[in-house]
């Protein structure tokens, strides 16, 4: 660094393309150098091989310092609402379900049973973190007549996380 500033360059997207050893370095480069998003062919073709349909799913949970059911331990994360985009075939239009216990009961086996209704046995479920497969591990652990289909929905997971860190950057990021 200090050889590229003592010879006059000082902004990142002046540097040359082969400065950067690590490839998430070099990614973020090439997108401020392009002033553009760039999504590398790794990335595009792991969402071309996602199946349909493909179900986008996002978690919501509270941690309660005091357990509230039986069977909770103090600060454990307890689903309470899921949010479903299924995509059945490319371009088709999104098809939104979800689920949101206010009923003041346990919501834990209602919000299982549901995501698994809602997922069905095809296709991708992607996501975007770990969040949602941990979550549904602890579900199939507390459920035992569920845990087939839960640990099914497990084995469909794509998290995008990795991929988009590895493959994805824009300017505004």
């Amino acid at each position: 660094v200090k050889g590229y500033i003592d010879s006059g360059i000082s902004r990142i997207t002046d540097l040359p393309m082969d400065a950067f050893e690590h490839p998430r370095n070099a990614l973020v480069h090439l997108a401020l150098v392009l002033n553009r998003a760039v999504v590398t062919e790794e990335l595009a073709q792991a969402v071309r091989s996602m199946a349909y349909p493909r179900h986008y799913i996002d978690f919501e949970a509270v941690s309660l310092a005091v357990p509230r059911f039986d069977g909770m331990r103090a600060h454990q994360a307890m689903a309470f609402q899921w949010s479903c985009h299924r995509e059945d075939a490319e371009g088709a239009p999104l098809v939104h379900t979800d689920f949101l216990d206010v009923s003041g009961r346990d919501p834990r086996r209602a919000f299982a049973e549901t995501l698994v209704e809602a997922v069905g046995t095809a296709g991708s479920v992607v996501v975007y973190s770990s969040y949602e497969r941990t979550r549904i591990k602890e579900l199939a652990v507390m459920f035992p007549d569920l845990r087939v289909a839960l640990m099914a929905v497990c084995d469909r997971i794509v998290d995008l996380l990795p991929l988009a860190r590895r493959g994805y950057y824009a300017p505004a990021m």
